[in-house]
């Protein structure tokens, strides 16, 4: 999906502002892997979903300044009540996962990501698999906390390191070809398929992206 938008793009324009497309990929990205529903951002504009992400990330002006208020003054900011981030962000959450894990919850469709984990801390006080001395049952507050913090610490971090990344490769083609020779040879066995293990292989790869 990535390349194919990309691809789009450039058909327009050859010179492209890669952060807004990689800002789309981690929003598909994570909103698969961490909360099951496919967002599709970079196939078809999801207004709600980029308005949200573009909210929470356009730190900037006054915004600036109340996210370093609250930093620095945590019990004065509760006390007056400060948000560090609006009704309508709280409300998107609450309605999108909470409407998830409802619906989880109810046909019983258990999957494997981070939103499952969450929901099984939530019922059993434990994750399937893992062994604990000490069961702490999460809220349906705590929940929509810890998937908003995965949203917030993962999102813009990863899609500024991947378009970081692509701008420097396409500078320095001999780099990116020594790249893309690791990665053909590395996905030789798994006839071009990346895998989790192959991708543990590719040092050249970590060293492109540190």
């Amino acid at each position: 999906n990535l390349v194919a938008a990309i691809k789009e793009k450039m058909e327009k324009n050859p010179s492209i502002e890669l952060k807004e497309i990689t800002n789309r990929f981690t929003v598909d990205i994570i909103s698969s892997v961490a909360f099951g529903m496919e967002a599709n951002t970079l196939k078809k504009d999801n207004e709600r979903l980029l308005r949200i992400f573009k909210e929470v990330f356009g730190v900037e002006g006054l915004a600036a300044m109340k996210f370093f208020f609250l930093i620095a003054f945590p019990k004065f900011s509760k006390t007056i009540r400060l948000r560090m981030f609006s009704q309508n962000i709280s409300d998107f959450f609450i309605d999108v996962i909470g409407s998830n894990i409802k619906y989880r919850e109810e046909s019983n469709d258990n999957r494997s990501d981070f939103l499952n984990m969450l929901i099984q801390l939530k019922n059993k006080g434990s994750i399937d698999g893992e062994f604990s001395t000490e069961k702490k049952k999460l809220t349906l507050n705590e929940v929509l906390a810890q998937a908003f913090l995965f949203f917030f610490a993962g999102a813009d971090t990863t899609s500024t390191t991947i378009s970081f990344a692509l701008v420097e490769l396409s500078r320095n083609f001999n780099i990116q070809e020594k790249l893309r020779d690791e990665i053909k040879e590395k996905t030789k066995e798994t006839n071009g398929e990346i895998t989790y293990e192959a991708l543990q292989d590719m040092t050249y790869l970590n060293q492109v992206v540190n």
